[in-house]
Protein backbone atom coordinates (compact mmCIF):
# COMPACT_ATOMS: atom_id res chain seq x y z
CA UNK A 1 0.00 0.00 0.00
CA UNK A 2 1.22 3.45 -0.88
CA UNK A 3 1.16 6.03 1.91
CA UNK A 4 2.31 9.59 2.40
CA UNK A 5 4.39 8.93 5.49
CA UNK A 6 7.59 6.97 5.54
CA UNK A 7 8.38 6.78 9.26
CA UNK A 8 7.25 3.47 10.72
CA UNK A 9 7.58 1.67 14.03
CA UNK A 10 9.20 -1.77 14.07
CA UNK A 11 10.18 -4.09 16.87
CA UNK A 12 13.52 -2.36 17.37
CA UNK A 13 11.89 1.03 17.85
CA UNK A 14 11.26 3.98 15.58
CA UNK A 15 13.19 3.99 12.32
CA UNK A 16 12.97 5.61 8.89
CA UNK A 17 11.88 3.73 5.84
CA UNK A 18 15.03 4.17 3.78
CA UNK A 19 17.84 4.62 6.27
CA UNK A 20 18.39 5.64 9.90
CA UNK A 21 17.76 9.35 10.35
CA UNK A 22 21.22 10.06 11.72
CA UNK A 23 23.14 8.48 8.82
CA UNK A 24 24.78 10.67 6.20
CA UNK A 25 23.83 9.01 2.95
CA UNK A 26 22.85 10.36 -0.45
CA UNK A 27 20.47 13.13 0.58
CA UNK A 28 22.64 15.84 -0.96
CA UNK A 29 21.37 14.81 -4.40
CA UNK A 30 17.94 16.13 -3.41
CA UNK A 31 16.21 14.26 -6.24
CA UNK A 32 12.48 14.89 -6.48
CA UNK A 33 10.23 12.10 -5.22
CA UNK A 34 7.85 10.81 -7.88
CA UNK A 35 6.82 7.73 -5.87
CA UNK A 36 5.66 7.40 -2.28
CA UNK A 37 5.95 3.75 -1.28
CA UNK A 38 6.47 2.56 2.27
CA UNK A 39 9.90 0.91 2.36
CA UNK A 40 10.59 -1.20 5.45
CA UNK A 41 13.47 -3.65 4.90
CA UNK A 42 12.82 -7.14 6.22
CA UNK A 43 15.87 -8.79 4.62
CA UNK A 44 19.49 -7.59 4.32
CA UNK A 45 22.17 -8.62 1.88
CA UNK A 46 25.53 -9.85 3.12
CA UNK A 47 26.89 -6.36 2.42
CA UNK A 48 24.14 -4.56 4.35
CA UNK A 49 21.69 -3.44 1.65
CA UNK A 50 18.10 -3.44 2.92
CA UNK A 51 15.42 -5.28 0.93
CA UNK A 52 11.70 -4.86 1.47
CA UNK A 53 10.17 -8.17 0.38
CA UNK A 54 7.25 -7.90 2.78
CA UNK A 55 4.38 -6.84 0.52
CA UNK A 56 5.08 -8.62 -2.74
CA UNK A 57 5.21 -12.42 -2.34
CA UNK A 58 5.20 -12.91 -6.12
CA UNK A 59 8.48 -11.05 -6.57
CA UNK A 60 11.06 -11.82 -3.88
CA UNK A 61 14.40 -10.11 -4.50
CA UNK A 62 17.57 -12.18 -4.21
CA UNK A 63 20.11 -10.60 -1.81
CA UNK A 64 23.04 -12.29 -3.57
CA UNK A 65 21.95 -10.88 -6.94
CA UNK A 66 21.63 -7.37 -5.53
CA UNK A 67 25.08 -7.50 -3.93
CA UNK A 68 26.54 -8.73 -7.23
CA UNK A 69 25.03 -5.86 -9.23
CA UNK A 70 26.14 -3.23 -6.71
CA UNK A 71 29.66 -4.70 -6.56
CA UNK A 72 29.94 -4.86 -10.34
CA UNK A 73 28.75 -1.26 -10.76
CA UNK A 74 31.24 0.01 -8.17
CA UNK A 75 34.10 -1.94 -9.79
CA UNK A 76 33.25 -0.69 -13.27
CA UNK A 77 32.88 2.95 -12.21
CA UNK A 78 36.19 2.94 -10.39
CA UNK A 79 37.99 1.37 -13.33
CA UNK A 80 36.58 3.95 -15.75
CA UNK A 81 37.15 6.95 -13.48
CA UNK A 82 40.68 5.83 -12.64
CA UNK A 83 41.48 6.09 -16.33
CA UNK A 84 39.62 9.40 -16.73
CA UNK A 85 38.58 10.88 -13.36
CA UNK A 86 37.13 14.23 -14.47
CA UNK A 87 33.84 14.63 -16.32
CA UNK A 88 34.23 17.42 -18.91
CA UNK A 89 32.26 20.54 -18.06
CA UNK A 90 29.99 20.33 -21.11
CA UNK A 91 29.14 16.69 -20.40
CA UNK A 92 28.60 17.40 -16.71
CA UNK A 93 26.22 20.19 -17.64
CA UNK A 94 24.20 18.15 -20.13
CA UNK A 95 24.04 15.18 -17.72
CA UNK A 96 23.19 17.42 -14.76
CA UNK A 97 26.15 16.20 -12.68
CA UNK A 98 26.77 17.71 -9.26
CA UNK A 99 30.08 15.86 -8.88
CA UNK A 100 32.58 16.26 -11.73
CA UNK A 101 35.91 15.03 -10.31
CA UNK A 102 36.12 11.38 -9.22
CA UNK A 103 39.87 11.25 -8.55
CA UNK A 104 39.19 9.82 -5.09
CA UNK A 105 37.10 7.01 -6.51
CA UNK A 106 33.60 5.83 -5.61
CA UNK A 107 32.60 3.79 -2.61
CA UNK A 108 28.95 2.76 -2.59
CA UNK A 109 27.70 2.98 0.98
CA UNK A 110 25.70 -0.22 1.12
CA UNK A 111 23.97 0.30 4.46
CA UNK A 112 22.51 3.57 3.14
CA UNK A 113 20.56 1.79 0.40
CA UNK A 114 17.19 0.04 0.43
CA UNK A 115 15.50 -1.74 -2.48
CA UNK A 116 11.83 -2.56 -3.05
CA UNK A 117 9.62 -4.04 -5.75
CA UNK A 118 6.28 -2.20 -5.48
CA UNK A 119 3.13 -4.16 -4.76
CA UNK A 120 1.23 -2.53 -7.63
CA UNK A 121 3.64 -3.73 -10.31
CA UNK A 122 1.98 -4.45 -13.65
CA UNK A 123 2.91 -5.57 -17.15
CA UNK A 124 2.32 -2.96 -19.84
CA UNK A 125 -0.01 -4.04 -22.63
CA UNK A 126 1.94 -1.72 -24.96
CA UNK A 127 5.58 -2.56 -24.24
CA UNK A 128 5.32 -5.85 -22.37
CA UNK A 129 7.60 -4.38 -19.67
CA UNK A 130 7.03 -4.66 -15.94
CA UNK A 131 6.22 -1.17 -14.69
CA UNK A 132 4.89 0.77 -11.75
CA UNK A 133 3.04 4.05 -11.68
CA UNK A 134 4.95 7.20 -10.86
CA UNK A 135 4.56 10.93 -11.30
CA UNK A 136 7.12 11.10 -14.08
CA UNK A 137 7.04 13.90 -16.65
CA UNK A 138 5.44 12.40 -19.81
CA UNK A 139 8.02 14.31 -21.86
CA UNK A 140 10.60 11.74 -20.76
CA UNK A 141 8.58 9.04 -22.51
CA UNK A 142 8.10 11.21 -25.57
CA UNK A 143 11.87 11.78 -25.70
CA UNK A 144 12.28 7.99 -25.97
CA UNK A 145 9.79 7.77 -28.81
CA UNK A 146 6.98 6.46 -26.59
CA UNK A 147 3.53 7.98 -26.90
CA UNK A 148 1.73 7.89 -23.52
CA UNK A 149 -2.01 7.25 -23.59
CA UNK A 150 -4.67 6.32 -21.00
CA UNK A 151 -4.12 2.59 -21.60
CA UNK A 152 -0.34 2.94 -21.40
CA UNK A 153 0.64 5.96 -19.32
CA UNK A 154 4.23 7.06 -18.83
CA UNK A 155 5.43 4.84 -15.99
CA UNK A 156 8.68 3.70 -14.34
CA UNK A 157 10.91 0.64 -14.28
CA UNK A 158 13.17 1.99 -11.52
CA UNK A 159 13.28 5.20 -9.53
CA UNK A 160 15.04 6.74 -6.55
CA UNK A 161 12.78 7.59 -3.63
CA UNK A 162 13.81 9.63 -0.57
CA UNK A 163 17.34 9.85 -2.06
CA UNK A 164 18.40 6.46 -0.64
CA UNK A 165 15.73 3.93 -1.75
CA UNK A 166 15.52 2.34 -5.17
CA UNK A 167 12.05 1.27 -6.26
CA UNK A 168 12.50 -1.24 -9.07
CA UNK A 169 10.82 -3.86 -11.19
CA UNK A 170 12.28 -7.31 -10.42
CA UNK A 171 14.25 -7.92 -13.63
CA UNK A 172 16.50 -4.95 -12.77
CA UNK A 173 16.68 -3.67 -16.36
CA UNK A 174 17.55 -0.11 -15.30
CA UNK A 175 18.46 -0.69 -11.63
CA UNK A 176 22.12 0.15 -12.20
CA UNK A 177 21.14 3.40 -13.88
CA UNK A 178 19.25 4.54 -10.79
CA UNK A 179 22.03 3.35 -8.50
CA UNK A 180 24.54 5.28 -10.61
CA UNK A 181 22.35 8.41 -10.36
CA UNK A 182 22.45 7.98 -6.60
CA UNK A 183 26.17 7.41 -6.12
CA UNK A 184 27.60 9.72 -8.81
CA UNK A 185 25.18 12.65 -8.43
CA UNK A 186 24.73 12.64 -12.20
CA UNK A 187 21.03 12.87 -12.94
CA UNK A 188 21.49 11.46 -16.45
CA UNK A 189 24.39 9.00 -16.13
CA UNK A 190 23.69 7.54 -19.57
CA UNK A 191 25.26 10.70 -21.07
CA UNK A 192 28.58 10.31 -19.22
CA UNK A 193 31.22 8.27 -21.01
CA UNK A 194 32.79 6.89 -17.84
CA UNK A 195 29.41 5.80 -16.42
CA UNK A 196 27.27 4.63 -19.36
CA UNK A 197 29.24 1.40 -20.09
CA UNK A 198 28.61 0.29 -16.49
CA UNK A 199 24.82 0.42 -16.62
CA UNK A 200 23.87 -2.78 -18.40
CA UNK A 201 21.92 -5.40 -16.47
CA UNK A 202 24.75 -7.96 -16.46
Amino acid sequence: MRKALFAVAISFGLTWSCHPKEMVCYGSNNYKNITDYDVVPDVYTANGIGIDNSNNPEWQLNPVEIDFMVDSLEECLNANFKANPIIPEDIASSANCYRKDFSEGITIVRNCISVKVPDDLYRSSCSGKLLFRCDVDPQLCLDKGLEPNPACPCSCRAMIQDNNCIITEPTFEVFKGELARMVTSCNNPWRVGQIAPCLSRD
